[in-house]
């Protein structure tokens, strides 16, 4: 793997490389869409999934950006209060997805194929941004290709741009804004900084994470024209995020009640927990991100240890990077190598939750920063074999890793029959019946049926007494479990209303169906009695 030749470099090397690179290019994209379209089809949707197109079907039928399937008195996010006006409107931050996908249902309807189609298209943005940025900072087609081979497959990434969230798009729009202005600097600064500060804006009311996009921005302008700012650019640079928060405030307007009520949920978060203890919150970042992804407690024995092979690889192909003398002696190889880096930083301050789905907005990084370290290692005495067996490692791992995925297939083997029994059940009983689930299951029955209520606390502040509790592995037990410690009365009641309120009458080992007990066929249950939190 040589960089792209120089003058002199004979038509047949050029060629050569020009062929490999069309290859590369090629073959990234062809897994990208088998992967896509796999995970696609079989991937079970959760909360967060059905939250946010549950607002894009508000913004279509019901003219607002309302879950309107989530109680505001029954919510994860805030367990001791209630959130004001949730199922009426969202203003945690500007829906701007939402809002791009409510287009996109217009056209294409909605459902669960819609929704992670979506994904999948911005997903292709971001490998193209990502493209453009490591070949205009490497000045090589071949690194650039490699780079988008590498992030074609990972997992972190593909898990994001099949997912019924933001985040890939929130991602592709800061790193388009980053390829924005490479490209565009030798023109005009001017224009280059408008339009990355515009994108970077736009990731930015797509989801708060976007401020991660800020600095890296910034070292990326530093990097290559510190010398060329001038006072008048800063209008260029301030404009773009006058309009957001000028779009922001408009829409936060509409209901500033309810917009203190849900933003109260954010800043209880502890995001900035650099601020209280820097080294440890670098280091959780192995403890907690990373190894909750790569190494998740379901997974066990040889299984577990392998998939950890994966960022090992990314981090060995960042340090390799960061230690070879010929990259540091040039500027954009240099750079990619500190952006990638920054990444990990800022995440490290900024997500003091440690959430797993904000890794695409740093594994891209790495990727291209390992294809920029393999493209130098190749040119070593015995560097085509480390090359190729970090390849066949990373590349084969992740191919599994996502093949494994399909395979399981948990879409159509554990979501679709239980929506398919929920629904049967609520159809012979009639509009009088109704059931507490999480919001995906609206991807089924539809988010404008009135017998569809997400209210995690099961009843505990709403009084709901529905006929069937649909309890599931990622959202409802996950959190219970948690609430064991935080709010343990609560806790308590919802263990006992399970137990001695309804009996279970269908279980898969992820979702678990309960039905209210008959008139008479348990011990009296005081409800008023764990109502104490």
């Amino acid at each position: 793997m040589e960089s792209l030749p120089a003058a002199g470099v004979s038509s047949r090397t050029a060629l050569s490389n020009a062929g490999l690179k069309n290859a590369l290019v090629a073959t990234a994209a062809a897994l990208y869409l088998l992967s896509c379209a796999g995970l696609a089809e079989t991937k079970r949707p959760w909360a967060d999934e059905g939250w946010f197109v549950n607002i894009s079907d508000s913004i279509l039928t019901r003219g607002n950006t309302g879950v309107s399937v989530l109680r505001p008195d029954g919510t994860v996010m805030a367990p001791g209060r209630v959130v004001k006006d949730i199922d009426q409107g969202f203003y945690l931050w500007f829906p701007t997805q939402e809002l791009f996908n409510a287009g996109f249902y217009k056209v294409f309807g909605l459902g669960n194929l819609q929704m992670r189609a979506a994904s999948v298209a911005w997903g292709a943005v971001l490998l193209i941004s990502l493209y453009s940025l490591v070949r205009g900072l490497t000045a090589s087609s071949l690194t650039a290709a490699l780079a988008l081979l590498l992030c074609s497959v990972d997992v972190a990434f593909l898990n994001a741009a099949t997912e019924g969230r933001m985040d890939v798009m929130c991602a592709a729009l800061w790193l388009s804004a980053l390829a924005a202005y490479e490209r565009l600097r030798s023109k005009s600064l001017f224009t280059a900084l408008l339009a990355g500060n515009s994108l970077l804006a736009l990731s930015m009311l797509t989801h708060p994470i976007g401020l991660i996009g800020f600095p890296l921005l910034a070292v990326l302008v530093l990097g290559l024209d510190r010398k060329n700012l001038r006072l008048p650019h800063l209008v260029a640079v301030a404009v773009p995020y006058l309009f957001a928060m000028g779009a922001g405030a408009l829409y936060l307007s509409r209901d500033i009640e309810a917009f203190r009520s849900q933003f109260g949920l954010v800043s209880k978060s502890n995001r900035f927990t650099i601020l209280i203890s820097p080294g440890q919150t670098v280091l959780r970042e192995f403890s907690a991100r990373i190894a909750q992804f790569y190494l998740p407690a379901f997974s066990s024995g040889a299984q577990r240890w392998v998939r950890g092979l994966i960022p090992l690889a990314l981090g060995a192909g960042f340090f390799g990077a960061a230690l070879e003398p010929s990259i540091r002696r040039e500027r954009g190889a240099r750079l990619l190598v500190i952006l990638a880096g920054s990444s990990f930083l800022v995440m490290s301050v900024y997500d003091g939750a440690k959430q797993t789905y904000y890794l695409v907005h740093m594994t891209p990084l790495f990727c291209s920063v390992a294809a920029l370290w393999l493209t130098r290692v190749w040119l070593r005495p015995g560097g085509r074999i480390l090359v190729t067996g970090y390849l066949a490692i990373l590349l084969g791992l992740q191919l599994l890793w996502t093949a494994s995925s399909i395979v399981r297939d948990p879409f159509h083997r554990s979501f679709l029959p239980m929506a398919r029994y929920v629904g049967d059940r609520l159809h012979t009983c009639g509009d009088r019946c109704f059931v507490i689930a999480s919001a995906e299951l609206g991807l089924e029955l539809g988010f404008d049926d009135s017998r569809l209520h997400d209210d995690f606390l099961l009843g505990y502040r709403s009084g709901l007494k529905p006929d069937y509790i649909v309890m599931d592995g990622k959202g409802y037990y996950s959190n219970l479990e948690g609430l064991d410690t935080t709010y343990p009365a609560i806790a308590a009641y919802m263990h006992a209303l399970l137990a001695r309120r309804y009996h279970k009458i269908y279980s898969d080992g992820y979702y678990d169906v309960f039905a209210l007990n008959e008139k008479g066929a348990s011990p009296p249950f005081d409800q008023d009695r764990f109502r104490t939190q």
